[in-house]
C-alpha cells in the first residue's frame, strides 16, 4: 500500500522530494533510497518517456518511497496512466483556471468523486486496493507557474479535491517578465500569494527549489511540500566537488 503523504501533512510534517529527469530505473531507485520523502518523475521536461515510467516507478516503489509523476500536460490519459502505473500522486503543470483544476481532480479520482477508470494493475491483486483506498491516498498537486494562474489563484485554490498548489518558480518569474529565481528575488511576493491562498483554502503549499538555501527559505515561509534539485544537478554537484577536492589536495 502507498505511504499516506496526505496524513503526513495533516500532522504538520515536512515532505521533501527528489526530482528525476533522467530516464533510468537505476537512477530512480538510487534517488528513492537517499532519504527523500517522495520522488517525482518529470515527464514534462527531461528525457523520461512513457516506456521509461513503469520501470522507474517500480524501482521507487521497491524502496517503499512514494512516487509522483509530473505529467506532460493536463490530460485525462496522462493522469490515469501515471496513477494506474503506480504513482501515488500527480503534479499537474501550467494550471491556469478552476476548470482546469477541476478536470485534473476529476480524472485522478474514482467514482463517486471523479471519473477515473478502474485499471489499477500495480495494486490490488489481493483486493486490498479499492476505489475508496485509491481516492484516500492519491495526491493531486496543481502547479501555479503562470501570470494567468496567479490571476485565477483564489478560484484554483478553492477547488475541492486538490491537495496542493505547487509553485514552478522559474516559469512563474518568466511569465511576469522577471529573471529566473536563481538570479532574482523579484518573484518572491508571487510565491507568498500562493502560500497565503493555500492557508486560506486548506491546501498544501509546495515549490521546486534549486538547492538547500532556497528550500530552507520556503519551508520557513510555510511550504511543506519541497522538491529540492534534480538527479542531474545532484550528480553534477557531487562530481564537481569530487574533482575539486582531488585537484586542490
Amino acid at each position: 500500500m502507498p505511504r499516506d503523504i496526505r496524513g503526513m501533512w495533516k500532522q504538520g510534517r515536512l515532505a521533501v522530494g527528489g526530482w528525476c529527469i533522467t530516464p533510468s530505473a537505476d537512477m530512480a531507485g538510487a534517488m528513492a533510497v537517499c532519504g527523500f520523502d517522495w520522488v517525482c518523475l518529470d515527464m514534462q521536461h527531461g528525457g523520461i518517456e512513457a516506456t521509461h515510467m513503469q520501470p522507474m516507478l517500480d524501482a521507487i516503489m521497491g524502496a517503499d518511497t512514494p512516487a509522483f509523476v509530473r505529467i506532460a500536460f493536463n490530460r485525462p490519459e496522462y493522469i490515469m496512466k501515471a496513477l494506474d502505473s503506480g504513482a501515488n500522486g500527480i503534479i499537474v503543470p501550467m494550471v491556469e483556471s478552476a476548470e482546469e483544476a477541476e478536470s485534473a481532480v476529476k480524472y485522478a479520482m474514482y467514482p463517486p468523486l471523479g471519473l477515473r477508470s478502474w485499471g489499477a494493475v500495480r495494486y490490488g491483486g489481493d483486493g486490498e486496493y479499492t476505489p475508496g483506498v485509491g481516492n484516500r491516498y492519491t495526491i493531486v498537486a496543481l502547479m501555479i507557474e503562470t501570470a494567468t494562474g496567479i490571476i485565477n489563484l483564489e478560484e484554483i485554490a478553492a477547488v475541492p479535491g486538490a491537495d496542493a498548489l505547487f509553485v514552478g518558480p522559474f516559469d512563474l518569474a518568466l511569465s511576469h517578465g522577471m529573471k529566473p529565481p536563481s538570479v532574482s528575488d523579484d518573484y518572491e511576493p508571487l510565491v507568498m500569494q500562493v502560500i497565503e491562498a493555500c492557508r486560506k483554502h486548506g491546501k498544501i503549499a509546495g515549490i521546486y527549489c534549486d538547492g538547500p538555501a532556497m528550500a530552507i527559505k520556503w519551508i520557513g515561509a510555510g511550504a511543506p511540500m519541497i522538491a529540492c534539485s534534480s538527479d542531474i544537478a545532484l550528480f553534477r554537484g557531487a562530481a564537481s566537488g569530487l574533482i575539486k577536492q582531488i585537484v586542490e589536495s
